[in-house]
């Protein structure tokens, strides 16, 4: 699996990261720092043009499972943690992350991807 990586980061007193460039790539894990005690939510988007050029705000939009019941929300206690996001981003050029709380400092998501081999 050839794996590459994006660091994304939210800064102090924000809840929403840059979006992470998932053209040609699937998301296989994000390493989560110590949080201001949240729940993480997952966005996707697709590219504002066929250049792929990173989607407004208001473009981006919760994911939900499977079912479609609920949102893709991690609770995010105090420590670190690491996953490996079971819902599908397939379709989606970008994707970001969100607390439900803003930051009490700047924090750095290492997220790991999968490669496209064609």
């Amino acid at each position: 699996m050839l794996t590459e990586r994006q660091v994304v980061t939210i800064p102090l007193s924000g809840t929403l990261s840059p979006g992470i460039n998932l053209r040609n790539f699937e998301l296989v894990g994000i390493q989560v720092p110590v949080l201001t005690s949240c729940n993480l939510f997952l966005h996707g988007g697709v590219a504002a043009d066929r250049g792929g050029t990173e989607p407004g705000s208001a473009n981006y939009t919760r994911l939900f499972d499977a079912a479609g019941a609920a949102s893709y929300t991690i609770a995010a206690g105090p420590g670190s943690l690491s996953l490996a996001p079971s819902v599908i981003i397939g379709g989606f050029h970008w994707a970001r992350l969100e607390t439900s709380v803003v930051q009490a400092a700047a924090r750095d998501f290492t997220i790991a991807l999968k490669k496209y081999v064609r």
